[in-house]
């Protein structure tokens, strides 16, 4: 079985989904994981994109399996004013 590489899987990845932020891209063997950074807003909208990430990875040779998740940072939650003293 050939060797997948990090580089052939951030190539699939580019291909599939050229504008998402891809992040923590794990090669163990034939198993590939990354995260697909997104606005907490868009999870629906980019759920599409996530099993295309996945199926370009998977027609590697090589992967056995690929796994991709939706990650969002959450924005900060505003400081409630502070009272005067």
């Amino acid at each position: 079985m050939a060797r997948v590489t990090e580089a052939q899987v951030r190539g699939a990845l580019a291909a599939a989904a050229p504008r998402a932020a891809i992040s923590g891209v794990s090669v163990r063997g034939g198993n590939v994981g990354f995260a697909i950074e997104i606005d907490p807003g868009e999870r629906a909208a980019m759920e599409p994109v996530r099993r295309a990430c996945e199926d370009a990875v998977r027609a590697l040779p090589g992967v056995a399996s690929a796994s991709a998740v939706l990650t969002a940072e959450a924005r900060p939650e505003r400081e409630p004013a502070r009272a005067a003293r």
